[in-house]
């Protein structure tokens, strides 16, 4: 069996000299993609190149494209594509009420398959026997005939094959084995952390969400992806965690981010759009709210910390009575929270009245800075 290789170019004279022991061949010619393999026409000959039809000469070149040309039988005949998947090799189906099957038939003699052909042919991928689904016509289509056929599957990793038989060809004509998936999308994505459009510390903070797998309840992995606009996304995150911390964010400025989930089988779904603002640089430390009612809520405590470093926060009175007193290290640069809730060190909730907040900063460079601000406590 002599063999026409994939997707080289070759002069009619090399294709005498290959085949000048043998009294006969056709080859195909003419065969551009058009999303599928197309026969437009075909030339024969023998050894004597005067023999071609139509004409030909001895450099004329002939292509031999990809799959067109399986095997070339002892008598010389060149044997062309008979099928050709109409979708991707392998897909992935999200919608498990409805998996298509669908294939181009091809015969330049113009021949219709044999009955109960063409066929797909699928399992679950590792399990035993196939199911044979006999496809029916479809319509004309890129050089073709459509063929087509539809089930409904439960969740899983499937494999398939294409196989055709008609009145010219004793043996069934297979494509190759592939596979396919049969999944939902992850979704009921959730923002469980920052709220949409929220003002927040640029030095650090933490996002968090939630999704479902609507067919395995497994785990899902995620992407996170921030910028400041759709456009300009990145990922920050790779991973089954549900909250990763982004720090040292620009001063006031607009950011987006959204989550990717991808489940077992690869199938993935996006959330929406969030938003968040980080606060503007400030000169001074601040609290908001402000006044607050500690029987109700707590209040946050804003302030900039130049480089990275470490920051003493104290909450006096006027008189300069010190009622609590905190340390916090591994601060970033940036606008810096933390939440306080209006009680002494004892735990007890202070009186209403205003109080002064002093922030004594030092930084991972040796230098020390203060900063103050006022809050107020109505009960």
């Amino acid at each position: 069996m002599a063999m026409l290789y994939c997707c080289s170019t070759v002069t009619v004279e090399q294709l005498c000299a290959e085949i000048s022991s043998k009294d006969h061949i056709e080859v195909f010619t003419s065969l551009e993609p058009a999303g599928m393999w197309q026969v437009n026409d075909y030339i024969e000959a023998d050894s004597n190149l005067t023999m071609f039809r139509p004409e030909a000469k001895s450099l004329d070149e002939i292509e031999i494209r990809t799959g067109f040309f399986n095997w070339v039988d002892y008598q010389v005949i060149a044997e062309p594509l008979m099928l050709w998947w109409r979708h991707a090799y392998y897909w992935v189906n999200t919608s498990p009420e409805k998996t298509t099957f669908n294939v181009l038939y091809f015969d330049p003699y113009g021949t219709l398959p044999s009955a109960g052909y063409p066929k797909a042919e699928y399992r679950i991928k590792g399990s035993g026997t196939f199911t044979p689904l006999v496809l029916s016509f479809n319509r004309e289509a890129d050089g073709g005939r459509l063929y087509a056929g539809e089930v409904t599957l439960s969740t899983g990793v499937y494999e398939y094959q294409y196989s055709v038989r008609n009145p010219d060809r004793a043996e069934e004509y297979r494509l190759s084995l592939s596979s396919f998936v049969v999944s939902r999308q992850p979704s009921q994505f959730e923002n469980t952390g920052v709220a949409d459009n929220q003002s927040v510390s640029s030095a650090k903070i933490v996002l968090s969400w939630g999704a479902m797998d609507p067919d395995l309840g497994g785990i899902l992995r995620y992407k996170v992806y921030l910028g400041t606009n759709t456009a300009s996304m990145s990922i920050i995150y790779d991973g089954y965690a549900t909250s990763c911390s982004v720090e040292s964010l620009d001063y006031g400025r607009d950011y987006v981010w959204q989550v990717e989930a991808t489940n077992v089988y690869g199938v993935s779904s996006r959330s929406p759009v969030w938003r968040f603002k980080t606060i503007a640089r400030m000169t001074k430390s601040f609290n908001y709210p402000n006044p607050f009612n500690p029987n109700t809520g707590s209040t946050k405590l804003v302030f900039d910390m130049a480089a990275s470093g470490a920051a003493e926060v104290s909450v006096y009175t006027e008189l300069g009575d010190l009622c609590w007193r905190k340390s916090f290290d591994g601060l970033l640069r940036g606008a810096n929270e933390i939440s306080y809730d209006g009680r002494d060190d004892a735990g007890r909730v202070l009186y209403s009245g205003p109080y002064v907040v002093v922030f004594k900063k030092t930084y991972s460079d040796g230098r020390q800075e203060q900063d103050r601000c006022r809050l107020l406590i109505i009960k």
